[in-house]
């Protein structure tokens, strides 16, 4: 009863505990910051501490049992935190980059959930966990493509605008996009944008100019996008503008008025001159066609025409009969747009009389040759010839005007009367043209005028003023890195557009190209100069020079890139001697553990390798070797078996031949959870301690042993007590295993406590193991002299369990004993009727001696095993030595040879009541103690029974329990063993049924079921843990209990 009160009284406080806890399962809420792109393993701070837990703790003691974990489910954002179990330390896992995680967020905050729960006590909240995740400026703007081209009409107007694609900044806040500007500030535009709601903006390249494609065709532009870091961060765009033309410039006659003069008998189809006019617009735009203005007197159309694509001036009608007339021509020059644009001009022609006498033209070239010269870089109005005019007219027939009609470049200026010199008109370039004819056009004044007109030709001379051009800017060239020295391995050419001295080149190196080549000064051909090494260098670039022989000397350069290609001349090399690679036991077949990695300096196939397990260990080790260096795992390992593995490791390239090299593999294996951990002590065989209820408080009681072969934290072992009913009385050490009496205890505490022990370890997932154990507390005192009151009350239940016990053996004893009976009488008439002829036997007295050998040492239990008696109840000890009980029926002094006997009912009475005697006797025998009460006379009947055999070892009907020290305390069964003793008539009655000697020996198993107790004597306690008990059955003849 007192059991249950405790008990209850315990649920009382469990549930009062839960009712005022569990209203406060949710913990305080915890917000960190954290910058963005730091290292992983970055500390943020101590959950439970930043949560005040332990200001919400009922029981301190909980705080030093808290685990803390993430909820995971439905969170992905756990596996970029982990946090420390114990300390409940919030750490990243990874590099975190906000843009990926909060992208077009502007504010990053990540929640997580940690529970924090107590492994020995009710505390468990969830505490909320915001972390803010704050931006760096580690994003530049970016384009989506580094440059763009765009067309715009020279004739937009300003304000027009070309809509761009915007910049983009994963960034936010001031660290995105703050604005546009447009490089360089010459051009005529700027740029414009506007910020959106979301962040985005509308950028455009604005017109603030005027455009004039003929002046500038093309723009290039850089739109620069700049964030608001410090110092900014900046993307650019290049846009290349392209303008394109309208027609807006009409088609410009090189003059407004030509003057033809030309003899009246001019031949049709005679071209008398040609007009040009120039249109700088593009395409159809700038193409000029020529008509005549349908605007003017009817016969022009009949005498003249204009050709449509060259603008020559044909007669097609005579002249003949217009001696003296002159003619005004309208030329129109149109261009070919869809809205054409015209442009006109005159044509003056005078008819002259043929009969005058034209002018006579003489050229002089001033030079030593037939035609003129002049250098190229002659300044304007340099004369190159002299020109006289004779014309032996008079008046206005003799009056001669002169000029030049065919070439651009030069013109007449007046010398004298019927003189002139040609000069040079405009810049002169010989290697665009090196020779001109020059037509000099005099006419009179008479009516009709007449005119002559006379070519020279004039020569350009060179002067050194182009530089000599390769006929490529750069070269590309590929050679072996064993090529020899002095090989040649190409050849380069160079131009120069000037003439003699000024184009002959001569070839030479830079610095760094007579490093490795040389070359040849008039040929150009480049050889071999040094031994090349691709793995040293793998291109070579230099510049060869072109030197003309002008003076001063002018310098063309091209640019040579030579590759070095590669010869397997280079084995592999691996980036470690030693490679070593961790895999956990009980790992699946087929997976990568590591990469082995080795490097080629070598190219192309010579460079690839290939990898491959040394052949030794082809067949010894759980590894294979993939040929891209993986590292495989074929065969499930377990640690326990071996922890390390060594091997060697091949890698050979796949150039011709091939080349190879060699490394050592390490592979640890690293341990798994994967044992759960072994009891030592207590165990299936032994698993109960004995202590005496005066044991004092803080003694310790047993240690709980276990090991685990597993290594590290695998193998760390805590233990926990499964059952807290006891946990007031045994306190169980978690970390060293001690078990400890933790509160004093009393007679009434004397009993057996069997509770669950949990070992864990601390494993990840952890592993347990559970047993049971029981701590028997005795009565024994330990040298004190005077009993308590409650041992005697409990000695008092015991006699009464003993009892109610006994009384129901004996009923079923004597049930069995009628019916063993019945079936003897039967057997009896029958063997009588048989043995008549035989004659009487002899009657022989049968006596039954019963044995008890009870040593000093020895705990016995009492028939009944604990059908009503609890088990904290323990039974006073036996006296020491041996009691010897004989039962005899008086009536029946001899029994038949074949064992029948009989008790009657006065006899078996009388037994019944020598058993309760010897019972009595045997409870209130002295111990050996001096507070337990002397041993009362026993009755005459009883003591004419009893006699004291100290060495009746080996009577028909004994019963021993022997112990022996098992180090720690016995198990349940072999503490629990006991002598049986019969006190009870039947019990010899039964010995002497015709069944005896016949019965299983399955009938003792109800004696191995005992579990209630004697006390020990105290001289004798010191030892009950150096013991263990085993059972000696009570033998009745053939018969064991």
């Amino acid at each position: 009863m007192d059991v249950v009160r405790f008990l209850s009284l315990d649920l009382l406080l469990v549930c009062i505990l839960f009712t005022c806890i569990a209203p406060g399962i949710q913990g305080k809420d915890v917000a960190y910051s954290l910058l963005e792109e730091e290292q992983a393993n970055a500390y943020l701070g101590n959950v439970a501490a930043d949560a005040d837990l332990a200001s919400e703790a009922a029981d301190p003691a909980d705080l030093n049992s808290m685990k803390y974990s993430f909820l995971t489910q439905g969170n992905t954002i756990v596996s970029l935190f982990h946090i420390n179990e114990r300390q409940s330390s919030l750490y990243t896992a990874t590099k975190l980059d906000r843009e990926e995680l909060c992208e077009f967020e502007e504010e990053c905050i990540l929640e997580l959930e940690v529970i924090a729960r107590s492994t020995s006590g009710s505390l468990y909240k969830k505490i909320k966990v915001s972390i803010t995740l704050l931006d760096i400026n580690d994003n530049s703007p970016s384009f989506s493509v580094p440059s763009i081209t765009r067309d715009i009409s020279e004739g937009s107007l300003t304000g027009f605008y070309i809509p761009i694609e915007a910049a983009k900044d994963t960034d936010t806040g001031n660290f995105s996009i703050q604005d546009y500007t447009l490089e360089p500030p010459t051009s005529p535009f700027t740029v414009g944008y506007q910020e959106f709601v979301d962040g985005s903006y509308s950028v455009r390249i604005v017109l603030n100019g005027q455009l004039d494609r003929e002046t500038t065709s093309t723009y290039k532009v850089n739109v620069i996008a700049r964030d608001g870091g410090d110092p900014p961060k900046t993307g650019a765009l290049e846009v290349t503008i392209n303008v394109l033309d309208i027609n807006d410039n009409r088609p410009k006659f090189s003059t407004q008025m030509y003057n033809v003069t030309v003899n009246e008998d001019v031949a049709v189809n005679t071209t008398i001159t040609t007009v040009f006019a120039d249109d700088p617009d593009q395409d159809d735009n700038g193409r000029v066609t020529y008509k005549l203005s349908p605007n003017q007197a009817e016969k022009i159309p009949t005498l003249f025409a204009i050709s449509e694509s060259t603008g020559d001036v044909i007669i097609i009608g005579s002249l003949i009969y217009e001696p003296g007339k002159s003619y005004t021509i309208i030329v129109e020059a149109s261009d070919n747009a869809m809205q054409p644009l015209i442009s006109q001009a005159k044509v003056f022609i005078h008819v002259l009389d043929v009969h005058n006498n034209p002018p006579e033209i003489s050229i002089d070239p001033l030079s030593n040759t037939d035609d003129s010269e002049i250098l190229e870089n002659a300044l304007l109005d340099t004369a190159v010839a002299h020109v006289t005019i004779f014309d032996p007219d008079t008046g206005k027939n003799g009056i001669v005007n002169c000029s030049v009609i065919n070439s651009d470049k030069f013109t007449l200026q007046k010398f004298a009367v019927h003189e002139y010199k040609v000069v040079l008109y405009q810049p002169l370039n010989r290697e665009i043209k090196d020779r001109y004819e020059v037509t000099v056009y005099c006419h009179d004044t008479g009516t009709p005028q007449l005119n002559a007109s006379s070519t020279f030709v004039v020569h350009v001379m060179d002067i050194n003023d182009n530089t000599p051009k390769f006929t490529q800017q750069q070269y590309f060239l590929s050679v072996r890195e064993d090529t020899s020295v002095t090989v040649s391995v190409m050849q380069v050419a160079a131009n120069d557009f000037d003439n003699g001295k000024n184009a002959e080149v001569e070839f030479s190196l830079d610095a760094e190209g007579q490093k490795y080549f040389a070359i040849a000064e008039t040929s150009g051909v480049i050889s071999v100069n040094s031994d090349l090494d691709r793995e040293t260098v793998t291109q070579i670039t230099f510049t060869v020079y072109a030197a003309d022989k002008g003076s001063p000397s002018l310098t063309g350069s091209a640019q040579v890139k030579v590759y070095v290609t590669d010869v397997n001349d280079n084995k592999p090399e691996f980036i470690e001697n030693t490679f070593e690679y961790n895999l956990e036991e009980n790992n699946h077949v087929n997976v990568s553990i590591g990469v082995l990695v080795a490097n080629d300096k070598d190219d192309g196939n010579n460079s690839r390798i290939t990898y491959f397990l040394h052949p030794n260990y082809n067949a010894g080790i759980p590894f294979s070797i993939l040929p891209n260096g993986s590292v495989m795992a074929t065969q499930v390992i377990d640690r326990e078996a071996k922890s390390r593995y060594d091997f060697t490791v091949i890698a050979e390239d796949m150039g011709t031949p091939s080349l190879r090299n060699s490394a050592h593999v390490t592979v640890f294996v690293l341990d798994v959870n994967d044992n759960n951990p072994e009891f030592v002590f207590p165990n299936a065989h032994n698993n109960t301690v004995v202590i005496s209820y005066q044991t004092p408080v803080n003694t310790i009681v047993s240690t709980v042993e276990t090991r685990d072969i597993d290594e590290g934290m695998n193998s760390k072992v805590t233990y926990f007590m499964k059952d807290k009913n006891f946990s007031h009385i045994f306190k169980l050490n978690n970390l060293s295993g001690r078990i400890v009496l933790d509160k004093g205890l009393t007679v009434a505490d004397a009993r057996k406590y069997t509770f669950g022990i949990i070992a864990q370890d601390k494993g990840t997932p952890p592993r347990i193991n559970e047993i049971a154990m029981s701590i028997v507390v005795t009565t024994q005192g330990l040298g004190e002299d005077v009993p308590q009151p409650e041992e005697h009350r409990q000695y008092f239940l015991i006699a009464v369990a003993i009892s109610c016990v006994t009384a129901v053996i004996a009923i079923v004893i004597i049930l069995t004993i009628c019916l063993i009976k019945r079936a003897d009488r039967i057997k009896q008439k029958y063997s009588e009727s048989k043995d008549n002829s035989d004659g009487p036997l002899g009657r022989q007295e049968t006596r039954k001696k019963v044995s008890f050998s009870i040593d000093d040492r020895v705990m016995t239990t009492m028939p009944g095993g604990r059908a009503n008696v609890p088990e904290s109840h323990l039974y006073p000890e036996i006296p020491t030595g041996s009691i010897q009980v004989s039962l005899k029926s008086p009536d029946r002094g001899h029994e038949s040879d074949s064992g029948q006997g009989s008790l009657d009912s006065s006899d078996r009475r009388h037994h019944q009541l020598t058993s309760l005697q010897l019972r009595h006797a045997l409870m209130t025998s002295p111990s050996g103690s001096k507070n337990r009460s002397a041993m009362p006379h026993v009755s005459p009947p009883l003591s004419g029974l009893i006699t004291h055999q100290d060495m009746d070892n080996h009577s028909d009907l004994s019963g021993e329990a022997n112990t022996s020290d098992s180090g720690r305390g016995g198990s349940e069964d072999e503490i629990n063993t006991s002598c049986i003793l019969s006190y009870s008539g039947d019990f010899d009655h039964l010995a002497h049924s015709p069944r005896g000697k016949h019965m299983s020996r399955s009938s003792s198993k109800n004696a191995g079921k005992r579990e209630d107790l004697f006390p020990l004597p105290e001289n004798d306690y010191g030892q009950l843990n150096h013991m263990k008990p085993t059972l000696a059955p009570i033998s009745f003849g053939d018969r064991f209990f």
